[in-house]
């Protein structure tokens, strides 16, 4: 798989519970069935008949093979020059001038917070990352800052300050976190909408892989179906409610 190649720890690809495997079978099946625009539509709510642009890994998704995404590496040389483990989108979703959706996919790992990314403080993770002006800044950063570091989603504030500095004219910007529908129901939905300004330029939804399984049901194929009625998490059904 070539596109592997431009995927950091692209190892985890091999593993039963790794996320990236199942997002890149999910989303790549999705292209070739050529349903991207209903696999938007469920995860944004915005319907339109065009084909998005598939960015997987910060790597667009092109017939001839990966390449970087330019608008990813010009906001990383921006805000990450000096940052060992760079931001990287699992999936974006764009249609110029209409929409930017940015997807953080978990399977077997939460959401990560501050305090497990060897910030000092709340006060460091948000200069690291800052917009380009307050009415482009997607965060309520006086409300992070009233949170103790367990409770800061700071890879979701990245995807929304990326997807801000990211976004073209025109553009409504989404940052969806894509779950198992077990953890969305027994968790439920992560306390990320308190991270951002209530006018701001970014809005946030919570989404479950099964959401998509009509879109792939309505392919024409049924080996993306078959493949996530039969994915397995820790020798277990992961979708058991596909099964029903």
């Amino acid at each position: 798989m070539r596109f592997a190649r431009a995927k950091t720890e692209s190892w985890r690809l091999g593993n039963e519970a790794s996320e990236d495997a199942l997002t890149w079978n999910v989303f790549v099946g999705l292209a070739r069935l050529g349903l991207l625009p209903e696999a938007l539509k469920i995860l944004t709510g915005v319907g339109l008949s065009q084909e998005p642009q598939l960015i997987l890994w910060a790597n667009e998704f092109t017939s001839n093979g990966p390449r970087l995404w330019p608008g990813i590496q010009e906001v990383r040389h921006e805000l990450e020059e000096t940052t060992t483990i760079l931001t990287e989108p699992d999936v974006i979703l764009r249609i110029p001038g209409k929409v930017l959706a940015i997807v953080e996919a978990k399977f077997s790992s939460r959401n990560s917070t501050l305090d497990k990314k060897g910030y000092d403080s709340p006060e460091e993770f948000l200069a690291n990352y800052p917009a380009r002006c307050v009415e482009d800044d997607p965060l309520d950063r006086e409300r992070i800052l009233s949170m103790p570091s367990t409770k800061i989603l700071e890879q979701l504030c990245r995807m929304a300050v990326f997807g801000s500095r990211l976004r073209g004219r025109g553009e409504d910007v989404v940052v969806i976190n894509l779950l198992g529908q077990q953890d969305l129901l027994s968790k439920g939905v992560p306390e990320f909408q308190s991270h951002l300004r209530r006018e701001g330029p970014v809005r946030f939804e919570a989404r479950c892989w099964e959401d998509l399984a009509p879109v792939a049901r309505a392919g024409g194929n049924d080996t993306l179906i078959r493949y996530m009625i039969e994915k397995s998490l820790l020798l277990a059904p992961a979708f058991p409610g596909l099964r029903a």
